[in-house]
Formats: C-alpha cells, structure tokens, sequence
C-alpha cells in the first residue's frame, strides 16, 4: 500500500451496485453479453474498524482490513490463489540474483497518485521506511527489519538490501510489508504464527532475535532450525527444518495447538468477480454486480 511522500490520497472504489461482504465464495463468471462498467456505490461489511487509514499501521490482510486497504492504496504484488505463485500488479518485478542477499523492486511505468503526482520508487522507499521506524507502530515491522536498507536506482526501480539472505523475502511481503514491549512477566501467553512455504514468518514468533517473540523462548537448536527454514532455497530444505522446529517445540512447551481455516467471501448471487490472495485478501478492483 502506498502513501504519496507529502500527503495521503485516496483512489474511490468503483462497483455497480450494492455488496455484501462477509467472513464461502465463488468467482462467478460474468453474464454472456455483458461487460461490467465502473461506477456506482459498494457497501462492505468488514469483522473490525480501522484504528488508522495510514498504511503503516493499517493491517491489509484477510479480514483485518485488506478489502478497505486494497481500494485505497492498491498493492505491488500478491498471489496467484490457484498455484500460490508471485503475480505481479504495479509492480513488474521484485527480483534477487544472489540468493536473497539483495533485491529490486522494478514498479510499471508512469504509475500515478490520485493528484497526478509519480508513485515511483521515491514514493516506494518513503513508504517502506516508514514501516520500519518504530515510532509509527507498524503490524509489519518485524518483516520489514529484514530490510537493512533501499536505495532508489532510477524512477521505476528500488534496490533493497537484506540484513541477511532471504531468498524467499518476495514471497513474505505480496500483502504487504507494532513493536510489541515484552517482559515475559506472565505464565502463560497466547499467541499465532500464519505463515504458507516459502514465507519467513514462523521465524518471527520464536526465533531468540525476534522482537515478537512474545514467549521469550530462547533455544539455540531451535532458532538454528528457524533460520534455516528462513533462508532454505528449496522446499525439501525448508520442509526438514520446518519438522526440527515441530520436535524442537515439543520438547520445550507442553501443548501447541495447530488450527487451519478456509478464508472466505459471502456475496448476494449477484456477485461476481470475488478473487482472493495471501490468507483470504479480497481484490476490490474485480468485483462485479449484475443489475
């Protein structure tokens, strides 16, 4: 999601009719003959109210605001939701060549803000320095802490540079990319870790390193495995070190409960065009309604 470096502007949502969003859905085909226009109004239920429409703070995922996220701001890339493969949307790329040690973010040409001004990789790297700095609270600093720093190479491209190899980075940030105080002053805590292969988020909720590591676990066997899986080039890699986690956890708490859910969208049937990405993020700019 992107703000522009000076101001916040806000792109409208365009729909045809009325829309109902909810917490199981279908991408129905359009009607023979017919070519949905834009225009109209959309109203959308969503679980919870923003606390900030800053795009730092707003959390752009699965029911936490991705549908209000989306319209506004759009996104840089997501998931294909059949193959879970990188599909690019105004980005054209976000590529490494040195196994994760670097990347760059090459951005469609003469992208605009609403007011006319170049979302560029200027606009990009203002946006993504902003949600590392701990002062605006972000849900996505600890995945931006894996950036060390970027660096604009022209006007459609941004050189990142990674505190260390994450081959899989490009995967973790599709949705996009709150600095939680911990004292470990409690006996029991309750916590989640949503995270689909190649993504590096387990890390971040175990590993001794991490900020967000809410339990205070600090194994040395088991942050080794957590790295490995961050940075494992393929998924036999990934998969072993992912099982080492699974036994290592065993052995240090006494129950984790494991819980898998199907994310989804309740529409009137005459709604179409619903796509989701990543946990369930629904794309607004596909939505259709027929009259």
């Amino acid at each position: 999601m992107m703000i522009p470096r000076c101001c916040l502007l806000v792109a409208a949502l365009v729909c045809l009719a009325s829309l109902l969003t909810a917490c199981s859905g279908a991408n129905r085909e359009k009607p023979a003959g017919n070519v949905p226009g834009p225009g109209g109004t959309a109203r959308i239920v969503q679980i919870t109210e923003p606390r900030s429409l800053d795009p730092a703070t707003l959390s752009n995922q699965w029911v936490l605001n991705a549908m209000l996220g989306n319209a506004l701001f759009g996104t840089l890339m997501i998931n294909d939701p059949e193959t879970g493969e990188l599909r690019f949307t105004m980005a054209q790329s976000f590529a490494t060549r040195d196994g994760g040690a670097t990347f760059e973010l090459t951005l469609r040409p003469d992208l605009r803000f609403s007011d006319g001004s170049p979302l560029d990789a200027a606009a990009v790297k203002y946006n993504w320095d902003r949600i590392k700095d701990p002062a605006n609270g972000s849900a996505y600093l600890q995945e931006a802490s894996m950036v060390v720093a970027t660096e604009v190479v022209d006007s459609t491209r941004l050189a990142v540079t990674m505190a260390e190899p994450v081959p899989n980075f490009a995967e973790a940030v599709y949705g996009q990319v709150v600095e939680l105080r911990r004292t470990n002053d409690f006996d029991m805590t309750t916590s989640s870790a949503n995270f689909a292969d190649p993504e590096p988020a387990l890390w971040s909720v175990f590993h001794r390193n991490s900020r967000r590591n809410l339990s205070g676990i600090a194994d040395a066997e088991l942050s080794r495995a957590l790295q490995d899986g961050r940075t494992g080039t393929t998924s036999r890699q990934r998969a072993d070190a992912y099982r080492r986690v699974q036994e290592r956890l065993n052995a240090l708490v006494p129950v984790i409960f494991q819980v898998s859910n199907e994310p989804s969208v309740v529409t009137r049937r005459n709604v179409g065009g619903v796509v989701q990405y990543g946990y369930g993020s629904l794309l607004p700019e596909e939505l259709w309604l027929e009259n």
